[in-house]
């Protein structure tokens, strides 16, 4: 009883709805309707403007398409082997990275290698040769030269590592039977 005397009390003290500040009068304009020759005029000049805006969205589609078609251009002349680089290799790795390595033909072809093969790399038949090429071409590296003592020194390093490990073994085997 006393929550719906509360109620009551709320509603009847709360105000109405709020007054508006302006009434419909005052939307109303003073000026008269358009006359004929004014409404053909203002026609005209909104057809204007619109075929205005129609031209410059045109020539604005024209020149993207021109840019477009310069840029395909420029990609077209590069070489094969920088544009199958920039689909191929960029798509993970950036210049920079590419640009820091210096390892000639043979170095990067074990690069483009373990990319095929390790890193999931797609090329299609023939691609890794034009990379390949103008890796070696743009990053030189090492000669055939350098490159078969560098492996000659590491097959001889795990030659003697595991000599030493069977060394071990025999050690480790020997004083386990005397």
């Amino acid at each position: 009883m006393l929550r719906a005397a509360c109620l009551a009390l709320v509603l009847a003290l709360a105000p109405g709805p709020a007054p508006a500040e302006l009434d419909a009068e005052a939307y109303e304009t003073e000026a008269g309707a358009l006359t004929e020759a004014e409404r053909a005029a203002m026609r005209a000049r909104l057809a204007a403007e619109i075929a205005a805006e129609q031209a410059r969205a045109e020539e604005a589609r024209l020149a993207a398409a021109r840019k477009a078609a310069r840029i395909e251009a420029e990609r077209a002349a590069r070489p094969l082997g920088e544009r199958l680089l920039e689909a191929r290799c960029l798509t993970c790795h950036d210049a920079g990275q590419i640009d820091r390595i210096a390892q000639g033909s043979l170095g990067w072809t074990a690069t483009v290698l373990r990319m095929e093969w390790l890193n999931g790399a797609r090329l299609d038949a023939g691609e890794r040769g034009a990379i390949v090429a103008h890796l070696a071409a743009r990053h030189p590296g090492r000669s055939r030269a350098e490159w078969a003592a560098v492996i000659a020194a590491g097959v001889l390093a795990a030659l003697v590592a595991c000599g030493a490990s069977l060394r071990r073994r025999a050690k480790r085997a020997a004083r386990r039977q005397g």
